[in-house]
């Protein structure tokens, strides 16, 4: 057993998990079932909140932009079984299982998240999805990337703030931006994954030097105005400004932490 998790919420993308397991074989949701029990057992979390996609695969994005996640192709044959067999070890091991129509299970867990770090609680991400890089807090909010077994023992692979932090020869993020930074290196780059293109010419090289270079979105749009040249790069952004397309895409990429939870599944009793 493993003490170091008590002041710990565990949240979990069930999607995530389950789609991973039934790409490799396992349609029957008994990985998941597994996983979850010794998530309950070995680590010993305060709580445990599993968040899934909606059954309709409706979204508040596709209504935004009616290309996102287009370049989906058809679910996964067994997927909605091992989704169901998923919802139901949840029920067995007595977790909160969370649906909300038209959101994802990404912004459920920014909602989990937002209401943890108002009781004082650590939050451990347990999905593979960069998305939930932008909710990475240093001492706070942690990322497990990748769950494995050797035996009866759990191991996970983690990813943190610090990790983000981390940079190249040339003083740039390894992995493109620091978490505080992800919103907006999306907002530029897109989403290739969810078919999101962010500003028209830009990508991940230049994403990735614009914010090393100018920090925010916004500090580039202030100092690029002022260039008696401005750079094409910069003039993309400004482009992208004035038609509106900075607002969408950050729009699209930004996970809500306002997510119509029930409020007495959010509550708890912070013990003296």
């Amino acid at each position: 057993m493993d003490s170091r998790y008590a002041d710990c919420w565990f949240a979990v993308d069930g999607t995530n998990l389950v789609f991973k397991d039934v790409c490799t074989g396992d349609i029957t949701g008994s990985r998941f079932r597994r996983r979850l029990e010794c998530l309950n057992r070995q680590w010993m979390p305060e709580r445990i909140i599993v968040a899934f996609d909606p059954d309709d695969g409706t979204s508040f994005r596709r209504d935004l932009y009616a290309n996102y996640k287009s370049n989906r192709g058809p679910k996964p044959e067994g997927l909605e079984h091992a989704i169901e067999s998923a919802k139901r070890a949840c029920y067995d091991e007595c977790v909160d299982c969370v649906t909300v129509s038209t959101f994802e299970a990404d912004d459920v867990l920014a909602t989990v998240v937002n209401g943890a770090l108002m009781v004082d609680r650590r939050v451990v991400l347990f999905s593979s999805d960069k998305d939930l890089r932008q909710l990475l807090l240093a001492g706070r909010v942690t990322q497990c990337t990748q769950l494995s077994r050797t035996g009866d023992r759990l191991n996970g692979e983690f990813l943190t703030e610090r990790d983000m932090a981390k940079l190249n020869d040339d003083g740039r993020p390894v992995l493109g931006a620091l978490a505080e930074q992800w919103i907006e290196y999306q907002t530029l780059r897109g989403d290739p994954g969810d078919k999101v293109p962010g500003v028209r010419g830009i990508g991940e090289e230049h994403a990735a030097e614009l914010l090393s270079r100018y920090g925010t979105i916004d500090n580039l749009c202030q100092q690029a105005v002022k260039l008696a040249k401005v750079p094409m790069p910069e003039k993309k952004v400004l482009a992208a400004r004035e038609d509106g397309t900075l607002d969408l895409m950050r729009e699209l990429v930004t996970l809500r932490s306002d997510v119509p939870i029930s409020a007495a599944m959010m509550e708890m009793e912070v013990p003296a």
